[in-house]
């Protein structure tokens, strides 16, 4: 029989993982579950407690690992923690549909969909930030082959503050920049985009309007330099970039609810992000990177099928580094209590004479440094009329 093992350890990405440990053990509901579990589960739905029949339509789903209870790849939420991840997953205030498609990647209880619909609408800010109703029909766009294929950019106003927007059409992957005031312009734009280019490759077609940011000769050079096509919306017809139009329309409305609840942005902007964007396609972030991105919420990770081979790659190469650098040193001596040694100081570079007084490990899992005894110099015959005591503390830089 051949297996392949994705998986050997699973890892999570939440500290909370622990309170989820510790309410588990005082939610007398999820020890029931835990029991019925351990010891599998009975042949009739008759046979299972009454609090415990919600979950007999799943109950194949459902394991323990590392005294967690997971549903699949969720995390089984205890009662007493349901409040709190409920404001998580509402963080952004992306709407009911969107909140639960969040939660379906990575936590579970029962009647939590009807608890994502109480809270989504008596929320004021939800309600407040309602989208008005589409006047006119968007022309669609042709899907791109592949991530990064094509992007669209925007500039839009939010609190007498300029953003711009540059958003990947495979993913729905977005990227907002702050513009400072007086620096709206073609310098910029080229200036944000190299830097995105920089981190995520040149696209083959970058799409925008009309606007003098785009049609200025400093751009059109850019984009000849950098080699990708400027494709612009009609300038009678500026919405046939549907696109770009619902993208700033999210972002505003992700933005401007944050800063109504006095939520992070940063957080609300990686909610939006790491979102399913519907039942049959995964988060933007997952479209363009191919993994999850650790957000606010308790979430399993699985290791990459290659991690364990790239991990050992990376640690043949950093050996061979190590020994092509050791081929041109020499070990520094250790040093002891009692010796006499000059100390250089870092700010001059001149040397003084002094005594080590004691050594200090400050904890154990302090990572030892090439650089530990760089600086002093033990000395043989040190002038016996100075004596500086010196403490000697282990680097904390890893290498």
């Amino acid at each position: 029989m051949n297996v392949e093992i994705h998986e050997v350890c699973p890892q999570f990405s939440s500290e909370m993982i622990e309170k989820v440990k510790l309410e588990t053990t005082s939610d007398q509901e999820l020890m029931m579950l835990k029991t019925i579990v351990h010891e599998g589960w009975p042949t009739s739905i008759k046979e299972v407690p009454q609090v415990l029949k919600p979950y007999w339509c799943y109950r194949d789903e459902i394991s323990i690992e590392n005294g967690i209870l997971m549903k699949g790849q969720r995390i089984i939420i205890p009662s007493t923690l349901q409040v709190e991840i409920l404001g998580k997953l509402h963080a952004a205030h992306q709407g009911a549909e969107k909140t639960k498609l969040r939660a379906r990647t990575s936590v579970f209880w029962r009647n939590m969909n009807e608890d994502i619909n109480k809270i989504t609408k008596s929320c004021r800010t939800c309600q407040e930030f309602q989208p008005t109703q589409t006047r006119q029909p968007l022309i669609p766009t042709e899907i791109p082959p592949r991530p990064w294929h094509t992007i669209a950019t925007d500039l839009f106003y939010l609190d007498n503050t300029e953003y711009f927007l540059v958003s990947d059409y495979y993913s729905k992957y977005p990227f907002v920049r702050k513009i400072q005031k007086g620096q709206s312009n073609s310098k910029t734009i080229i200036a944000i985009l190299k830097h995105i280019f920089s981190e995520q490759g040149i696209p083959e077609v970058v799409r925008s309007d009309n606007g003098p940011h785009y049609s200025s000769k400093d751009y059109r050079e850019f984009a000849n330099e950098y080699g990708f096509q400027i494709v612009t919306s009609s300038p009678h017809y500026p919405r046939s970039n549907g696109y770009i139009e619902s993208q700033v329309k999210t972002v505003k409305a992700i933005l401007a609810k944050a800063k109504k609840t006095e939520t992070d942005p940063n957080i609300a902007l990686l909610c939006l992000r790491s979102t399913p964007i519907d039942n049959t396609l995964p988060s933007p972030a997952e479209l363009l990177m191919k993994r999850k991105l650790k957000d606010n919420l308790p979430r399993k990770i699985t290791r990459d099928r290659n991690s364990d081979d790239i991990i050992t790659r990376l640690e043949q190469r950093q050996e061979k580094q190590k020994q092509y650098h050791d081929q041109h040193v020499k070990p520094l001596p250790a040093l002891q209590s009692g010796q006499s040694v000059s100390v250089q100081n870092p700010s001059t570079g001149k040397w003084s004479p002094a005594t080590i007084k004691e050594k200090i490990f400050n904890t154990p899992k302090i990572l030892p440094s090439r650089h530990t005894n760089r600086g002093i110099e033990a000395q043989p015959n040190p002038p016996e009329r100075i004596t500086i005591y010196a403490t000697i503390k282990h680097n904390h830089q890893q290498s």
